[in-house]
């Protein structure tokens, strides 16, 4: 997601197996705004995928890497997973939380 020219928002675009003349290549989305944080509600993230979660619950795996992750342990391990995590701020902090308020989801972080 390269920055714009004047470097204020990010160019959103995905992957697309036939979109030029029925070839591979590149289909640009929009611009998503850095000083807000928001998905702009005229984006189409995911190609025939579910726009509303419906509140589901997600259970993710995160590494603690800073500038991309950063979290702190609030518990133990059970389940099979890495205990809780409280995700700090970091890039994908914002991205998830960007994304699970634009698709009506929550999360649960494990490390």
């Amino acid at each position: 997601m390269p920055l714009d020219e004047a470097g204020s928002s990010v160019i959103v675009w995905r992957r697309c197996g036939y979109c030029v003349e029925g070839e591979p290549g590149v289909e640009i989305l929009g611009r998503w705004n850095q000083a807000t944080a928001q998905v702009p509600g005229h984006i189409s993230l995911f190609r025939d995928r579910p726009e509303n979660y419906n509140g589901h619950r997600f259970r993710i795996v995160e590494k603690d890497y800073f500038p991309y992750s950063s979290w702190v342990k609030v518990g133990q391990p059970k389940g099979g997973l890495g205990p809780e995590v409280r995700l700090q701020d970091s890039l994908g902090t914002r991205m998830i939380n960007a994304v699970a308020t634009n698709l009506n989801f929550t999360c649960v972080s494990h490390s």
